[in-house]
């Protein structure tokens, strides 16, 4: 059966009950609508599959989105939307669970929640003139206007929160659609209810945002009145994708609509369409509209983001969309607001900081017509207002075109800005004049196709020591050229560029060329980390003057196992991973965990880091240092949970291996302890024990953890922090709202050398600094690792700290304990009990490094290796143990255990130089009880 049947099966299955009032579910940096989820259907699905998955739910209603998409000759490309149906449903299941287990359902091809977006923007005439609109100049709009100032043929869609459009500084530019005439389209209404009057529905507090957007983008230019605009002559198209009566915690609306509004005015003629709107999650339903507007001739043009975040944001980061960054507002400035987001796909920056534009007039006594506004929200209509322009002088280009036209006659703007935005800051500031001069011969090579292929043909998994080839397309957009030498690079430690440079050859406009005859190549080293990321950059430069770069990556040595887990009580929650961090797996992107919460809260913890060092040079940690965690640590053994005797344990074994020469030779072995028991609900265990794996003692050792508190995740600006003398331990919480929980962390391995150091995150003096352009050194991290209690309080603001221990003394080849506890409450009276009987349990319930549940043998760290490595293994009862190393041909080389051992944990150093062993494959064999296991391992000198 095919797809054509899905609705009518999924029908059979509806049952009589009502929808239950639909609401905004925010799951950490996720928001999506409750009772409903979005899948597309592929070819296969059959009646039985689809009862057998979606019978246990109240299904009350199916409904194909777009049916009329499935007729022939339409526009090549616009058939992506075919077979995309909205579920809803009367259970209280959390849509993305739901999601998750339809997608697996034969015949689907993806299943997600409904998601919704948040605007992009910071609330803050005659006007231009009086000096009130520098962001003009900023971009060199005054110029561009010599050249063209656009044409009401080119229509820009503010898909948003609704349109003003009766204002008068914008009712001239208003597109009225066919023969009625109507302003655009209201797909939310006040209640889900969609309608002909796009105008933003009345709020108490004034919380407006797409009649700025729309001034911004299109406001009428060269009428005497008000502001001028970038698009000046063309038209605005207002589609309200928001609902009245579903709106965030201050008072702005959602977008829920936001997919739904590109389609509709890309079917309604719009040639640029603007969303200064978006959220963290990928949307498969999104990416396919998106995909329908380009082949339908749309630009589409989206805000990277308020978050000073690296982290994917989507629309913006969708294939074929221009994302715009928020630069400072001032003639002659090129400097990043520090709270855009960027990385590596940010394309341009515009100005975004107090920028001039119309306001939506209230029913109540309006406060004026205009207002300033800051984001990223007003930096993307500046764009879509330029793409106007541009598609007005070069009328032929396609979508593609219009976007690289503007990205590559941005001005260059990484040498006035910290090292640390290096490459991230897109190819720079948007110049209108050069934009839309025909004078300016502009060239845009981009890489597309991109495949990784290692030596079998592998396309999937890329494992240690391999060599990969990367086969890519490259097109030419813009102007032809003679020749453009493209290199690749990668700033990464464990790859090698076997063959790093491609010539182009001869390119015209449009043409297409393969590096098949010369396909770049890398070699991956054998020691790379697990899960790990390669940023590649492609370099171009055609040697008259075009130079240009595109960031590619490639995730290597995945393994399947999952390499965080999430303890839980029906208190807290708190997610580690195998290196020793806390919260999150992935920061700063912060999908990969669920955080800290207490109580159902919102997620509390934005960071939490382990750390050790002796010195300011020998200094290992897992936390940031400026939009990157360092990578002192390589897990050895990823992160594991078992529950027994009503305790959950996670328990992982990391080194410093990652800090190459200056790492200090610590193996890590990490166990967290969570229990429902009734006063030991409300706070996390965390309990490391470090093994000196190296021949000489380790002095002066301190440790401790990096915590960032966000408390609550959406309001950090109100929380504070101290250290309690009289329980030693740190305390934060928010002063604004009681209502948040109150949190605590403390050493409980030492009641003497408590170390603590408050830190401001957005300090500009004293002795940690953030944003000095040095982020968090390893200096500032020795400082705050081994003063004592420092830096006691910080009074409010954004706020993190470090609480340690120590010194203490490691001999070689021992081990020291050092135990530290999580603790959250609704009181502080319950965060310090929490402190308190963990301090007890530790000392009397808890034996680090338990006895495991099954035979193990580990693979030897490191391998290959020279001269030394480690063997471990793990046994669960007592047992007589031989532990032998072979040669190739089956010969025994070294007996390292033969005696009877107590259930437990073990390590065994072994060393090649003892032995006398050449370099070569070496076979080590563990009997223990009726358990034989055999491993190999590489000596390499």
């Amino acid at each position: 059966m095919g797809r054509k049947y899905l609705l009518s099966v999924l029908f059979i299955i509806v049952t009589t009950l009502s929808l239950s009032a639909q609401y905004v579910i925010k799951n950490g940096k996720s928001l999506y609508l409750s009772n409903s989820i979005i899948l597309k259907a592929g070819n296969g699905i059959t009646q039985a599959q689809l009862n057998k998955t979606l019978a246990k739910f109240s299904i009350n209603s199916a409904q194909e989105m777009y049916p009329s998409n499935n007729i022939p000759n339409k526009i090549k490309g616009t058939d992506v939307l075919n077979g995309i149906y909205l579920v809803k449903y009367n259970t209280a299941e959390d849509p993305q669970k739901l999601a998750d287990e339809v997608a697996k359902m034969p015949g689907v091809l993806w299943a997600e929640p409904q998601y919704v977006r948040k605007v992009c923007y910071t609330p803050s005439d005659s006007l231009f003139l009086a000096g009130d609109q520098d962001n003009l100049i900023q971009i060199n709009a005054l110029h561009a206007w010599d050249i063209t100032k656009g044409n009401k043929k080119i229509i820009i869609g503010i898909v948003d929160t609704g349109v003003d459009w009766r204002h008068p500084d914008l009712l001239a530019n208003i597109y009225m659609v066919g023969d009625s005439l109507i302003p655009g389209c209201d797909l939310g209404g006040l209640n889900g209810v969609a309608d002909n009057d796009p105008s933003e529905d009345v709020s108490p507090n004034g919380k407006y945002h797409g009649t700025l957007c729309a001034g911004v983008a299109g406001a009428v230019t060269g009428n005497g009145i008000g502001i001028a605009s970038v698009g000046y002559n063309c038209s605005i198209l207002p589609v309200k994708a928001s609902m009245g009566n579903f709106r965030d915690e201050y008072g702005t609306p959602y977008i829920i609509y936001g997919a739904a509004g590109i389609k509709w005015a890309a079917d309604h003629g719009a040639k640029v369409i603007n969303c200064s709107w978006g959220g963290y999650n990928y949307s498969a339903y999104e990416q396919s509209v998106i995909d329908y507007a380009l082949a339908k001739g749309a630009v589409v043009v989206a805000a990277a983001g308020n978050d000073s975040s690296m982290e994917n944001f989507y629309p913006a980061d969708y294939k074929g969309v221009l994302s715009v960054g928020w630069l400072k507002t001032g003639i002659g400035v090129k400097t990043i607001d520090t709270a855009s987001n960027y990385g590596e796909i940010p394309e341009v920056f515009a100005p975004g900081s107090d920028i001039y534009s119309t306001d939506q007039r209230p029913e109540i006594s309006s406060p004026g017509l205009y207002r300033f506004v800051s984001g990223t929200s007003v930096s993307a209509p500046q764009v879509s207002g330029l793409a106007g322009l541009v598609m007005s002088v070069f009328p032929s280009f396609t979508p593609e075109q219009v976007e690289e036209r503007i990205r590559v006659t941005s001005d260059y703007i990484d040498d006035y800005n910290a090292s640390a935005y290096k490459n991230l800051l897109g190819h720079g500031l948007i110049n209108a004049y050069r934009a839309v001069d025909k004078n300016v011969n502009a060239v845009s090579v981009r890489a597309t196709d991109i495949l990784f292929t290692d030596s079998v043909n592998n396309t999937v998994n890329f494992k240690p020591g391999e060599e990969v080839s990367i086969k890519m397309n490259f097109i030419n957009y813009l102007a032809s050229v003679n020749n453009v030498k493209v290199t690749l690079t990668a700033n990464d430690g464990y790859v090698t560029i076997e063959n790093g440079t491609f010539d182009t050859g001869p390119m015209d406009t449009l043409a297409t060329v393969s590096d098949e005859s010369n396909l770049f190549k890398f070699k991956i080293s054998e020691d790379v980390v697990y899960n790990h990321t390669i940023h590649f950059l492609l370099k171009y430069s055609d040697g008259a003057g075009y130079n240009d770069f595109q960031w590619i990556d490639l995730k290597v040595n995945e393994i399947s196992r999952p390499v965080y887990t999430t303890n839980k009580t029906s208190l807290i929650k708190l997610t580690v991973t195998s290196t020793g961090d806390l919260a999150f797996d992935d920061y700063p992107y912060n999908k990969e965990g669920e955080g800290f919460k207490y109580r159902n809260s919102e997620n509390l913890m934005n960071e939490g880091a382990f750390m050790y060092g002796t010195d300011p040079l020998k200094v290992m940690d897992g936390a940031h240092i400026t939009n990157r965690q360092s990578k002192d640590f390589t897990f050895i053994d990823p992160v594991e949970t078992s529950t027994m005797s009503g305790m959950q344990r996670s328990y992982s074994i990391f080194s410093d291996s990652g800090a190459g020469e200056n790492a200090l030779g610590i193996f890590t072995v990490l166990e967290t302890y969570t229990t429902d028991q009734t006063g030991d609900n409300n706070y996390a265990m965390l309990i490391a024990t470090l093994y000196n794996n190296t021949s000489e003692p380790i002095y002066g050792l301190y440790a401790g953890y990096y915590i960032d508190w966000d408390i609550p995740e959406s309001d950090p600006e109100e929380d504070t922090t101290y250290f309690d003398n009289v329980n030693k331990f740190a305390v934060a919480y928010n002063l604004k709202d009681p209502s948040v929980p109150i949190t605590g962390a403390a050493l409980i391995s030492d009641d003497k050398n408590f170390g603590y150091c408050a830190i401001d995150n957005n300090a500009v003096t004293g002795n940690v600094v953030f944003n000095d352009g040095n982020g968090f050194s390893d200096k500032e991290k020795w400082y705050a690792l081994s003063n004592g209690v420092v830096n006691s309080s910080v009074k409010t603001g954004n706020i993190s700290y470090v609480i340690s221990g120590g010194p203490y003394y490691i001999p070689a080849q021992k081990s020291k304990i050092v135990a530290f506890t999580i603790a959250a409450g609704s009181t502080l009276q319950e965060v310090i009990d929490a402190v308190k009987e963990s301090r007890r349990k530790y000392n009397v319930d808890i034996e680090p490094i338990q006895k495991p549940i099954a035979y193990q043998l580990d693979q030897n760290y490191p391998n290959p290796f020279n001269p030394s490595t480690i063997i471990g293994y793990h046994l669960p009862t007592n047992c007589m143990v031989t532990l032998k190393v072979y040669d190739i041909l089956g010969r025994e080389v070294a007996t390292l255990v033969n005696e009877l051992q107590k259930g437990g944990n073990y390590k065994v150093l072994f060393s090649a130089d003892k032995y006398r062993l050449a370099s070569g494959v070496y076979f080590y064999r563990l009997s223990a009880g009726s358990y034989s296991f055999v491993k190999k391992m590489i000596i390499l000198k």
